[in-house]
């Protein structure tokens, strides 16, 4: 059995609040702009106050928006792929008696 450490967020967008990143996510999945998204991380009261503490008053730039859409946007997209094929074999099977479980085929990774 292999065990996975977690390290904690490094990032600026990574260590903000969830909720704010799930707006995020979902604002750049609808492909708003860069630029509109970082005036917009830069203008709220939680950033405002992590980069202050955290970041020497430094805010969010455009940069800091390609790293965090490279790496944890696309680890939050095939979260969302899961989650959305996870709810489709839920409504195939709600119909059925739970043993129809078994007839269900499934090719997950082990």
């Amino acid at each position: 059995m292999t065990t996975t450490h977690t390290r904690p967020p490094r990032g600026k967008i990574p260590r903000l609040p969830h909720e704010i990143r799930e707006q995020l996510n979902q604002r750049l999945r609808d492909s708003e702009p860069g630029k509109r998204l970082v005036e917009w991380l830069n203008s709220l009261p939680e950033v405002q106050a992590l980069v202050a503490t955290d970041f020497k008053g430094q805010p969010i730039l455009e940069q800091n928006l390609t790293q965090y859409r490279k790496r944890s946007y696309r680890h939050w997209l095939v979260q969302q792929t899961v989650l959305e094929e996870v709810h489709r074999v839920r409504l195939l099977i709600a119909p059925r008696p739970w043993f129809a479980l078994a007839e269900l085929r499934l090719d997950l990774p082990r």
